[in-house]
């Protein structure tokens, strides 16, 4: 039988994915494009999957780390732009 504090306390992954969330509809509420939602959608779901920690550790380092990977990945410019764009309107 598990802890109370356990089922209580959700996991970081699902913290950060309600954040997110809670940015997208910020922006549907700033009446930005859907198409611009859905890109900012996409592009943090695949930051997530770099970064499983707390945003209160979140360094630069980490971040600069990040959009390393995203250039060896060969992304674009445009790509790793709006990343940034992206990343920059969830923090």
């Amino acid at each position: 039988m598990g802890s109370i504090a356990a089922f209580q306390k959700p996991k970081l992954a699902e913290d950060l994915t309600i954040l997110v969330e809670e940015c997208l509809r910020d922006l549907e509420s700033l009446n930005r494009s859907p198409h611009m939602i859905k890109g900012y959608g996409t592009d943090l779901a695949l930051s997530l999957k770099f970064y499983k920690g707390s945003l209160e550790v979140l360094t630069d380092e980490t971040i600069r780390a990040y959009f390393a990977r995203v250039r060896e990945q060969s992304q674009s410019p445009a790509t790793q732009a709006g990343r940034r764009a992206s990343l920059k309107a969830f923090l």
